[in-house]
């Protein structure tokens, strides 16, 4: 089992909001591409900078010194009610978030990462860089921003966004940000592409793809049996497929804002309450089932075990979407990629394996308090905070203070913190500043002094 990286920090403390994103989007080597708009709600996109002009880190060995080059952006309308229709985008059907259903999903994506992550296991997903909400006006601002910095397919989806927000007044932007897996492309891409393709140095070919479904139905089933988590939005852009350095083909799942954590007691846009206990009676039994199977099993025995949970769920796809969207082809789902999932082959066999190793390894320790410790340090974003502190300006008009365009004094060479978090107004020099032991020294000869005299008066 590889070892967990972590999440990511800022370089600078004192770019909160969206102003790191803005600064490397406006950076001479930003690069922000159109991804995939083929979700529900939202389009995805790529932000590529250089490493000079990266503005988070990420762990190399045990300290924030890996500066990370390559994001995701995920952009949403944002309406007073969650779910309103919007304009046709090229032929797809596209419905907005309300600013709690959008803070629901980042902050859920956040949890399924972390989660997934506990006693050093692969990631199911992406953790959380950067979540922003933006008013109307600022909103306004930030896709005329992006207009200008894009070109093609890619300024048409910010021309579309922007026709959105001028429409009404109450409509606005919401993004949220995660680190790029290296060396990736959608799941739908990598399946697509015809035998012989290049692929960052390896040639396409059935082998890598029947790997690829092998990793994406995996990483499903260990959502639902292991999380309590279905994604209601697979469709095949919602998967990533990357190549790892020792040239092996793995997967990570993307876009939450449709999916249901069956583990809360809440309706959600998918699953009531009385629906969900029933469905979570089924993740029980399909996780204690797993544990009775083993190296030893036969293969049809693995084979009906993955094909019973995925069966299970594209069923449940299929009946939900149709009932909330009635698609005109009675026929469509966003599973629909499933229909071509090699069930005769070795890939449901292999699936299995991956699912078996990924829910009973345990790798580097990773401890809830240890997470926590990182979000009160600013390593990771913090969703315990109210959902009004993630609206923000749009940084090109945001006015600079003197004490916010301060550096940091130190870094922690152990953690790679600043131990000035905000910058200060009034700076002490080292020779000022003194250390722990000097004030403690300081305190206990001022104590011994005190009880000395108080000898003394009797």
């Amino acid at each position: 089992m590889s070892k967990q990286l972590g999440g990511l920090k800022l370089k600078h403390p004192s770019k909160g909001g969206f102003k790191a994103l803005y600064d490397m989007i406006n950076s001479t080597s930003g690069r922000i591409n159109l991804l995939t708009y083929k979700s529900l709600k939202g389009f995805m996109f790529i932000l590529d900078v250089s490493l000079d002009d990266s503005e988070y880190l990420t762990l190399n060995g045990s300290q924030f010194t890996k500066p990370v080059t390559s994001f995701i952006l995920k952009f949403a309308v944002i309406t007073p009610s969650n779910d309103e229709s919007l304009d046709i985008y090229r032929g797809k059907k596209k419905s907005s978030e309300s600013k709690d259903s959008y803070f629901d999903e980042a902050r859920l994506q956040q949890q399924i990462w972390k989660n997934s992550i506990m006693g050093g296991r692969p990631e199911i997903c992406p953790p959380v860089a950067n979540f922003s909400l933006f008013d109307n006006n600022d909103s306004k601002e930030l896709m005329t921003f992006l207009q200008s910095k894009t070109t093609g397919s890619t300024q048409d989806v910010f021309n579309y966004l922007l026709a959105c927000v001028n429409k009404l007044p109450t409509n606005e932007i919401g993004v949220i940000v995660m680190p790029r897996v290296e060396k990736s492309t959608t799941f739908g891409d990598f399946i697509d592409d015809p035998n012989g393709t290049n692929f960052y140095g390896i040639s396409l070919n059935t082998e890598y793809k029947n790997m690829a479904y092998a990793y994406v139905t995996a990483q499903i089933a260990r959502l639902f049996i292991n999380i309590g988590v279905i994604h209601f939005d697979l469709h095949s852009g919602n998967a990533l497929i990357y190549l790892t350095p020792d040239n092996k083909i793995k997967s990570v799942i993307i876009d939450f804002g449709r999916a249901s954590n069956i583990m809360t007691d809440k309706d959600d846009d998918y699953l009531k309450i009385s629906e969900k206990q029933k469905i979570r009676e089924k993740k029980e039994e399909f996780f204690n089932r797993l544990f009775d199977l083993n190296e030893d099993t036969p293969d049809k025995e693995k084979v009906k075990f993955i094909l019973e949970i995925l069966d299970y769920l594209a069923d449940m796809d299929f009946t939900k979407n149709q009932e909330l969207f009635s698609f005109s082809d009675e026929e469509q789902y966003q599973m629909d990629w499933y229909r071509n999932y090699p069930r005769r082959s070795y890939v449901p066999v292999m699936a299995f394996n991956i699912l078996k190793e990924t829910i009973t390894s345990e790798g580097l320790r990773m401890l809830p308090a240890t997470i926590k410790k990182y979000e009160r340090q600013g390593f990771l974003i913090d969703f315990s905070k109210e959902l009004s502190e993630f609206i923000v300006p749009f940084p090109g008009t945001e006015p600079t203070s003197s004490e916010s365009s301060q550096e940091c004094e130190e870094v922690d060479e152990a953690t790679g913190m600043c131990t000035i978090m905000g910058g200060r107004k009034n700076k002490k020099s080292k020779k000022q500043r003194k250390t722990k032991k000097q004030r403690n020294s300081k305190k206990q000869r001022k104590t011994k002094k005190q009880r000395k005299t108080k000898k003394q008066i009797r």
